[in-house]
């Protein structure tokens, strides 16, 4: 039987395309269940409604965003959108699986979005 943790790591390991709700730009995204579970299922959006009010409510035109821990880049790429040509997304993931997932996801954008994400693979601390 396999371990709980070769489980997670087989998860992690198989990527597919979910794409956010219309309203935040209708961008694919590469993502994996091992990253999030919720992505396994086709309504996974309904789980971040709290985030995307956040995004939607609070991220405007011309502002820089930070998304410390991305993970596989649901606010990333959803504050991108809203922040506009004059605005700026810095994407920050450690874990080097999920950061090539944030560059994969970014290749879909439009130029003019793909030009305002920063995506660092780097861990932040005090």
């Amino acid at each position: 039987m396999l371990g709980e943790l070769t489980v997670r790591r087989i998860l992690k390991l198989t990527e597919f395309t979910r794409k956010l709700p219309r309203e935040f730009g209708g961008y694919r995204l590469r993502v994996s269940a091992g990253s999030d579970w919720r992505f396994a299922r086709l309504s996974w959006h309904k789980f971040y409604d709290d985030l995307f009010y956040i995004v939607g409510n609070f991220v405007h035109q011309g502002d820089v965003c930070w998304d410390i821990g991305a993970n596989c880049g649901v606010f990333a790429f959803t504050a991108a959108h809203k922040v506009g040509g004059n605005g700026q997304l810095v994407a920050i993931e450690a874990d080097p699986l999920l950061a090539a997932m944030l560059y994969r996801s970014r290749r879909y954008l439009p130029a003019d979005v793909r030009s305002r994400i920063s995506i660092l693979p780097i861990a932040v601390s005090s």
